[in-house]
């Protein structure tokens, strides 16, 4: 006796197709991460954030023991163990005698709220008399709270005018976020070809940041700055050590012969490196690999455990790949149940290719009760996304539906439509 639904006759085609092209990860120019408590502009070690502290670190300097007891906690050294609670103490009593780096990193500190207290207003205020004090950082810090609005009102321009100030003195931090302004047109036109041209700065000034997205830059492209994968290669590499993202971009480049020899195995490696740093697309990318046997010994139980993560961290191509496993039985115990919950959820995200399947779930009754209605629902949202086969399929089932339930289903699909009015659809793949 079969305890598991035969695969329906429409979606025994789907099971045999593997995604097509992959969207990279959204890019988060935000140039702080509350995680580590480093910036962007700063870099993601210690390397900048030292050069900024020996302005103030010396001896005789106002309020250099305690700003030298604050770094010691942020980072770790002088034998202490990293506690941003106390780092944020002692910054602010190295503030109070005039510190002006102390200033810089007790703003750091009440921005990312790592220390126990979130204060971006106070950051600002922090910020803005330390760049007034010649600390660059944190003018490219100014400069980034005024293009995002935070802690102050929105003001892009003035946003631009600061990090151009500070990147003409030389600062690399300030380089790379006035690349970023011009990249996103934020306060100025946007203008790839010039936002290149402030990261060579930095890159060239070996700001880790500045490389990253010297990289990125290469390996993107942009109006009046085309892509060149060969000098994304250069960048990228030296940028991977900080970057995970850019493990993730070789690995891309190495999968599909960008700049570079195809070579799978090469790729799975730097895919590996981008999902230690959890850059979620690395899981999904990396699961295809084992799931073909590209690269690495096929394997579709270390894929389920990439695309598990993926999917769990939102990506809505991997739950729609963690279904097909599951609906497979492979490198999973065998659940049509358990498949059309992740259809279902990649399907609500807008993803297409899930909502062609679940329609196909619902006209079978494989893995959820038979629904009709609900089957026209996601068929026809497929089919209004040109999807290979939902229109033939949305033909099929309109044959045989009664007026109730055509009309129950355009009920449901114009339900659907509303809450997503102003969420684009899912590409398909």
């Amino acid at each position: 006796m079969r305890l598991v639904p035969a695969i329906p006759r429409t979606l025994a085609l789907l099971l045999s197709l593997a995604l097509g092209p992959l969207p990279l990860p959204a890019r988060d120019y935000n140039p702080h991460n509350s995680t580590t408590g480093k910036f962007m502009y700063g870099g993601p070690d210690l390397v900048d954030d030292m050069k900024i502290a020996g302005l103030d670190d010396q001896p005789g300097a106002p309020g250099a023991d305690a700003f030298r007891m604050g770094l010691a906690f942020m980072y770790g050294l002088e034998h202490r163990r990293v506690d941003y609670g106390k780092a944020l103490s002692w910054f602010r009593m190295a503030a109070a005698q005039r510190n002006q780096a102390a200033k810089y990193f007790l703003g750091r500190l009440l921005l990312s709220g790592d220390g126990g207290e979130k204060d971006p207003a106070q950051a600002w205020r922090l910020f803005n008399d330390a760049a007034d004090h010649h600390v660059p950082a944190a003018e490219a810090m100014v400069s980034w709270m005024l293009a995002t609005g935070t802690g102050t009102e929105k003001n892009p321009s003035l946003a631009y005018q600061r990090a151009v100030k500070a990147a003409e003195r030389g600062d690399a931090g300030a380089q790379v976020l006035a690349g970023q302004l011009c990249e996103e047109g934020l306060g100025t036109p946007r203008d790839a070809a010039r936002a290149r041209e402030w990261y060579r700065k930095a890159a060239k000034l070996d700001h880790p940041a500045g490389m990253f997205k010297l990289g990125e830059s290469y390996f993107s492209g942009g109006e009046g700055a085309g892509k060149d994968y060969a000098e994304a290669a250069v960048w990228l590499r030296k940028a991977a050590v900080h970057y995970p993202l850019a493990e993730y971009y070789l690995g891309v480049m190495q999968e599909e012969g960008l700049g570079m020899s195809p070579d799978a195995a090469g790729a799975a490696g730097h895919f590996r490196g981008a999902a230690a740093g959890n850059v979620l697309p690395a899981r999904l990318r990396l699961g295809l690999l084992y799931v073909e046997g590209r690269g690495v010994a096929r394997d579709p139980a270390a894929a389920a455990r990439e695309w598990q993560s993926a999917a769990s961290g939102g990506i809505p191509e991997a739950q729609h790949n963690l279904a097909m496993l599951y609906y497979k039985g492979e490198g999973l115990e065998q659940s049509p149940a358990k498949a059309a919950a992740w259809f279902r959820q990649a399907a609500r995200t807008g993803y297409v290719p899930s909502q062609f399947t679940l329609g196909l779930l619902y006209d079978e009754g494989a893995g959820v009760t038979r629904n009709e209605a609900q089957a026209y629902e996601w068929l026809s949202l497929a089919a209004a996304q040109d999807h290979p086969g939902a229109k033939t399929a949305l033909a099929e089932l309109q044959a045989r539906l009664t007026p109730g339930e055509l009309q129950e289903g355009q009920a449901l699909r114009q339900g659907w439509l509303r809450e997503h009015a102003t969420a684009p659809a899912a590409a398909n793949p």
